[in-house]
């Protein structure tokens, strides 16, 4: 493809581009977030005796958080309250 043929095949993957982009600086912002917040918190952890988590018990906790997160989403898609592929967030 070449020329002004090829522009609109350009256009749509920069579009698509920038839309995977945004989403990703958006993970992105969220993910810090929330580890600014664990930051706020280890002072007084530390504080009140709170034993540090081993890395396996982290990652326990990460998958259990996942899959609530799942289970949550797969409820609200059954309800009706998101239909995919609506745009929806």
């Amino acid at each position: 493809m070449e020329g002004a043929a090829a522009e609109p095949v350009l256009a749509a993957a920069l579009e698509l581009d920038a839309t995977g982009l945004d989403q990703a600086l958006h993970a992105d912002l969220v993910r810090r977030a929330a580890f600014d917040r664990l930051l706020a918190i280890a002072p007084a952890l530390e504080a009140a005796g709170v034993e540090p988590m081993s890395e396996d018990e982290i990652a326990v906790e990460v998958r259990a958080a996942r899959a609530e997160r799942r289970a949550r989403q797969q409820i609200s898609l059954q309800a009706g309250n998101q239909q995919p592929g609506n745009g929806a967030a």
